[in-house]
C-alpha cells in the first residue's frame, strides 16, 4: 500500500495505481482511506456515468462503513447531478433523509420521485409516504388529502388511503367530502 501511495504522490493521475489502491482498501476494509481515494478519483472524473457510479460508491462507503450520513447525502446529491433520473439515487437519499430527520428535504425528494416514475404501484407507495409525512411531521391534512386522492385516482379501493382520508375528514369535520369519499349520495 505504501508503494502505491508513493506513486500517487508523484503522479496522482495514475489510474492503474488508483484502481489497485481502491481494491486494496476494500479488501483490507480501510474505509476512511477508500473514501478519500474515491473522492480524489471523483474529482478527476468528468464522464457522467463514471462520475455517477463513483458518487454512488462514495455514498455507500460513507453510510454503510463509516456512519457518515451527511457525507453520503452529499455524494447522492452529486450522483443525482450526474443522473437526474436515477430512482436508485433518490431512494437512497430518501432513506438518509428519513434517518437524519430532514423532513423538508424528504418531502421534496418524494415529489421528485413521483415525477420520475410511471409505475402505478410505486406511485401509490410514494404517495402513501408523502401523506404519512404530511400528517406526522407537518400536521398538514390538506397535503395529505391531496396525496391520498392521488392514490385513489390510481386505485379507487385502496383501503389504507380510504381509511386515512376518512380520518382526516372526520377530524376536520368535513362531512361533505367524507360522504363523497364513500361514494354516497344524499337523496331528498
Amino acid at each position: 500500500i505504501s508503494s502505491f501511495r508513493r506513486i500517487l504522490e508523484l503522479d496522482d493521475s495514475q489510474s492503474q495505481t488508483i484502481d489497485a489502491l481502491e481494491q486494496l482498501f476494500e479488501y483490507t476494509q480501510a474505509w476512511t482511506d477508500l473514501l478519500s481515494l474515491l473522492e480524489q478519483k471523483a474529482s478527476q472524473t468528468f464522464q457522467p456515468d463514471a462520475a455517477f457510479a463513483l458518487q454512488m460508491k462514495i455514498a455507500r462507503v460513507a453510510q454503510d462503513h463509516l456512519n457518515l450520513p451527511e457525507r453520503a447525502i452529499e455524494a447522492l446529491r452529486a450522483a443525482i447531478d450526474h443522473n437526474p433520473s436515477s430512482l436508485d439515487a433518490f431512494s437512497a437519499l430518501e432513506r438518509l433523509y428519513t434517518q437524519t430527520e430532514q423532513f423538508d428535504e424528504l418531502q421534496q425528494n418524494l415529489m421528485q420521485q413521483l415525477d420520475l416514475t410511471q409505475d402505478p404501484a410505486l406511485q401509490i407507495a410514494i404517495n402513501l409516504k408523502a401523506a404519512d409525512l404530511a400528517i406526522q411531521h407537518f400536521q398538514d391534512p390538506h397535503t395529505a388529502s391531496e396525496r391520498l386522492q392521488a392514490i385513489l385516482a390510481l386505485d379507487p379501493s385502496h383501503a389504507k388511503a380510504l381509511a386515512t382520508l376518512e380520518e382526516i375528514y372526520i377530524k376536520q369535520e368535513n362531512y361533505w367530502d367524507l360522504v363523497d369519499s364513500k361514494g354516497l349520495t344524499i337523496g331528498s
